[in-house]
């Protein structure tokens, strides 16, 4: 891992055990809502879940995700080259795919 990878990865992290220490995110079985890996809670870590994020084709979601997507998409914003891009939208999410309270994802 290159030392920007490292510094990416260790910024999701504290943001995300941020949250978990609020109690705003927790640990679920849950199918990762971008890769669709489903933890079995014995090889596979737990996925977190509720988190927010940016998806250049769906715009705003909440859903669960595996630690590496969160990498990914944790600091993703909405670019005018993106599919789910408007301006005239108010950047409510609709698109939810949690069992987890969804208001959490909004703090």
């Amino acid at each position: 891992m290159t030392e920007e990878g490292y510094k990416r990865y260790r910024r999701a992290y504290l943001l995300l055990k941020k949250r978990q220490d609020k109690g705003l995110v927790k640990f679920t079985y849950n199918y990762c809502r971008v890769c669709g890996l489903e933890p079995d809670g014995k090889t596979q870590p737990l996925n977190q879940g509720p988190l927010r994020y940016w998806d250049a084709d769906d715009g705003w979601c909440i859903g669960s995700l595996c630690m590496n997507c969160w990498v990914d998409v944790f600091d993703a914003k909405p670019q005018p080259g993106d599919h789910a891009y408007d301006t005239r939208r108010d950047l409510l999410d609709d698109n939810v795919n949690t069992d987890e309270d969804e208001s959490l994802a909004l703090y």
